[in-house]
Formats: structure tokens, C-alpha cells, sequence
């Protein structure tokens, strides 16, 4: 799917999810995240590591969800 032609609008309603992500079978960024984060206006995540190469990683979808009025939430 292209990221692009989803609707913030409709949010992650607008856009295609599996019910099921396998990394052995799917591109996980480009399938998944990237447009996810694109039409989400929040990202809340808990990990036990975390490293700033995940905003490199997901740069593309950032002025999206940055116009959504994004907000980011991470507890490590």
C-alpha cells in the first residue's frame, strides 16, 4: 500500500492491516509501520530498549504524522 493515498481523515481505519505481521514474510516498516504512523496522530510504546535509529527508520512517515498533530510516548 502506498502511505500516501491513505486518509488521516479515517486514521488506521483508512488503511489496509493484516490480522498478522511475520517478519519472515512481510516488510514490517513498509508494510506496517510506516503507514501506520503516517495517519496516527499518537504513538505510545513500551520497550526495554530503544534506540534514536528508529526515527531514522520511520523519517519518511515523520511529516505526516508531524501534520496530524503527532505526539510520541515511549516508556523504556
Amino acid at each position: 500500500m502506498d502511505m500516501h493515498t491513505a486518509s488521516p481523515e479515517k486514521g488506521l481505519r483508512g488503511i489496509h492491516i493484516e490480522n498478522s505481521y511475520s517478519s519472515s514474510f512481510s516488510d514490517l516498516l513498509e508494510d506496517f509501520y510506516l503507514p501506520a504512523i503516517s495517519v496516527s496522530a499518537n504513538y505510545r510504546r513500551a520497550a526495554g530498549y530503544f534506540s534514536s535509529a528508529v526515527i531514522t527508520a520511520i523519517e519518511v512517515a515523520l511529516g505526516d504524522f508531524l501534520k496530524n498533530d503527532g505526539h510520541v510516548r515511549i516508556i523504556c
